[in-house]
């Protein structure tokens, strides 16, 4: 997905992350929990500054 992205010149945004080494904020490995919406909305905030 990131170099289709870079080849297409659109930005990319790598999701998982922030999720990556907390298995603990996902449901069945994929959804991720309230706990895990908040990490991503972290991520996101800090990379929009």
């Amino acid at each position: 997905m990131r170099s289709w992205c870079t080849d297409h010149h659109v930005d990319y945004l790598d999701m998982w992350e922030p999720l990556r080494d907390n298995n603990d904020l996902l449901v069945d490995g994929l959804p991720p929990i309230p706990e895990g919406h908040q990490a991503l909305y972290q991520h996101l905030n800090v990379l929009g500054r």
